[in-house]
């Protein structure tokens, strides 16, 4: 038997000197190397861990309560911290509903989630422990590797065009202004934000790139979700290829690092439906449905879209677990879910019942009422090369909307990857034994009725994200299936196949604003001020906005519907309205009247952007951002915008101008 070596005695004071010496030496060494790099990749990481504390904090007792269980298995650790997250996101949203949702509140809620959240881990350590499958498959280090290189270009300042419009921007007027509050001609402010309210405790702590983090993290839960819904279905193998196949989907890949909605949808979504797994699968549990209910509730509270691809798929793949219990029994499970449903969603169709007369405003405008506004699902479908609802070609589209996407992608997230084709069939014929037909079952009713119900509304693929989280454990199954296939050629032929895909999907990291992004996170030279000027058009104005106009100042964006960046109070329209100059100059107004009449709104300013107004124009569906006006129509708008408005910065592209005397050039104006 081998002697252990003695270990060498170093004196206690050598060992102290040593560690006091190498702190000074670092600090001298900082002129030599920046450490900027690293500070902000360990602050990025040290708020993705922080937020999953406070969400553990938040969800842990409440999930433990409700699925009657000591520990948090690490099956199920995605499903109570997306709980956490909604507990935090509805204490939010009561805050913002009683002038509460201020930057102190947040903060002190965060740490306080936070401090039981470590209370939550030190209980739970050993069993979490045990939760990553040893040794974890190639496909699961290559879905690591992936998800830590988006790491680093989470810390820049979010620009994405939807973020700045609205899934930011009303967030940090809210939290502003301690409440919530109208933006009457912006119609996506009235739209339910659960997500948004999270992001808000980021915008209140550590800033914009939080809310990105956030959002990031939201991904990786949708992506633990599909595994455990996997490992429920199939195994362990099947969870590692069911996180891969949603993990490394090309829309989850490029949207995970903006700021918006979708991938809390797609997690809450999923995470509703793997509640119902948590228990018996013969005998549910009041307590898993009032689970699957209150997450159901933060998605819908996250995006109307979410009635159609999440609320109606769960209600079809709760009926095979429904079919086993009495009628009774029945009834007070749908309660259960009903009532939990409520809690995060109320308070925002209260919001707008009360703003506008119609819960659900925007749309049902024709059944319940409220103020006009001109968005509309069927416009925008058509504007996106959709067909007339209720056609032929329609319906059609909409039952082979899965392929006819997949190979004719639409937009922004648009890429869905080749491999849900490949793996959904092949998915039909995989037979699991008796005790798994229920969750079978479930998983497919989910999928189609999604599917479907996706097909039918706006194919864009960042909207089918909460599907695919379901039809990701299909999926999985169907790719361990073929990986493990007693038949070596058969077993290496779809090995390299499903690597390759996955491969080709990951490169969808590398985007033209990632790589900035990149530039910003290294510390380059000028690299944030180069990368802000090129992706926001109005970057170059947004420093006489915020600090050169005189205070009490309220300012009119034409051209320009987004307002996050921006300090001061604003008057902004979504980019499917007509333009409130358009509709001021209706009727033979003249241009002293438009002055008047913006002056009773409080509006002392216009900034100006003709860089958006194609785009504004090519969403409402005419030829020019002034459509709508007749010639003489137009020529009071350049009256107005010639002598009633003096410029006081920009170019001629994009300014700003303060209204007053019309004897007073305003410099170069957009002409109408």
């Amino acid at each position: 038997m081998a002697k252990h070596e003695p270990v060498p005695h170093v004196p206690e004071v050598v060992i102290f000197a040593a560690a006091a010496g190498g702190a000074v030496l670092l600090w001298l060494y900082r002129d030599a190397m920046s450490v900027d790099i690293a500070l902000r990749l360990l602050l990025t990481v040290s708020w993705l861990g922080f937020w999953t504390l406070a969400t553990l904090g938040a969800g842990g007792s409440i999930f433990r309560m409700l699925s009657q269980r000591d520990q948090i298995a690490p099956m199920d650790m995605p499903i109570a911290l997306l709980t956490g997250a909604g507990v935090l996101a509805t204490f939010a949203t009561i805050l913002a509903l009683v002038d509460l949702f201020r930057a102190p509140i947040m903060i002190v809620t965060l740490i306080a989630a936070v401090t039981v959240g470590v209370r939550e881990v030190w209980k739970g350590w050993p069993i979490l422990k045990s939760g990553v499958p040893q040794p974890l498959p190639l496909v699961g280090w290559f879905l690591v590797v992936v998800t830590v290189c988006l790491i680093p270009v989470l810390g820049a300042p979010p620009v994405m065009y939807d973020t700045l419009n609205y899934h930011l921007a009303f967030p940090s007027h809210w939290l502003a202004a301690g409440h919530f509050f109208e933006f009457p001609r912006h119609g996506f402010s009235y739209y339910p934000s659960s997500y948004g309210m999270l992001y808000g405790y980021a915008l209140a702590s550590v800033g914009p790139w939080g809310a990105t983090c956030i959002h990031f993290w939201f991904g990786v839960m949708a992506t633990l979700t599909a595994a455990s819904l996997g490992a429920r279905f199939g195994g362990p193998k099947t969870a590692v290829w069911a996180a891969a196949c949603f993990g490394l989907t090309p829309a989850v890949l490029e949207v995970s690092t903006y700021a918006t909605a979708d991938l809390a949808v797609a997690a809450w979504g999923g995470a509703a439906l793997a509640a119902l797994f948590l228990g018996p699968r013969r005998r549910p549990t009041a307590g898993q449905f009032t689970l699957s209910g209150f997450l159901l509730g933060c998605t819908l509270a996250a995006k109307y879209l979410a009635f159609a691809i999440v609320f109606l798929p769960l209600v079809a793949a709760s009926i095979p677990l429904l079919m086993t219990s009495p009628m009774r029994r029945t009834i007070r499970l749908i309660g259960s879910a009903a009532v939990a449903a409520t809690f995060p969603l109320l308070p925002w169709l209260l919001r707008n019942l009360v703003w506008t007369g119609n819960p659900l405003y925007p749309y049902l405008q024709g059944i319940l009422g409220g103020p006009h506004t001109e968005m509309s699902v069927g416009i925008h479908m058509m504007q996106i090369g959709g067909n007339q609802p209720g056609s032929l070609t329609w319906a059609i589209q909409s039952i082979f909307a899965l392929g006819l996407r997949t190979l004719e992608p639409l937009g922004q997230g648009g890429l869905l990857g080749p491999h849900w084709l490949l793996l959904l069939p092949v998915a039909v014929f995989v037979r699991r034994g008796v005790d798994d037909r229920v969750s079978q079952k479930s998983l497919w009713l989910f999928t189609i009725i999604g599917l479907v119900a996706w097909g039918t509304l706006v194919q864009m693929a960042r909207f089918l994200l909460p599907v695919l989280v379901v039809a990701a454990a299909l999926a999985g199954s169907a790719a361990a299936t073929l990986v493990s296939s007693k038949r070596g050629a058969i077993r290496w032929s779809f090995r390299c196949l499903l690597g390759f895909i996955l491969i080709w999907n990951s490169t969808m990291i590398a985007t033209t604003q990632n790589l900035d992004r990149l530039g910003v996170a290294a510390g380059l030279p000028d690299a944030e001020e180069q990368y802000m000027t090129r992706w926001i058009s109005y970057y170059s104005v947004l420093h006489h906005l915020n600090d050169e106009l005189p205070s009490g100042s309220k300012v009119l964006f034409v051209g320009e519907p987004r307002s996050f960046w921006v300090d001061v109070p604003v008057v902004v329209e979504d980019p499917f309205r007509t333009p409130l100059l358009v509709e001021l100059a209706a009727g033979g107004a003249s241009a002293q009247a438009i002055a008047q009449n913006l002056n009773n709104l409080g509006v002392t300013h216009l900034m100006v952007n003709t860089h958006e107004m194609p785009l504004a124009a090519r969403l409402r569906g005419v030829d020019d951002f002034w459509s709508g006006t007749s010639l003489a129509e137009r020529a009071v708008i350049h009256e107005f915008l010639t002598r009633w408005v003096i410029r006081t910065a920009g170019s001629s592209t994009l300014w700003v101008g303060r209204i007053g005397r019309p004897d007073v050039a305003a410099g170069s104006p957009v002409s109408p």
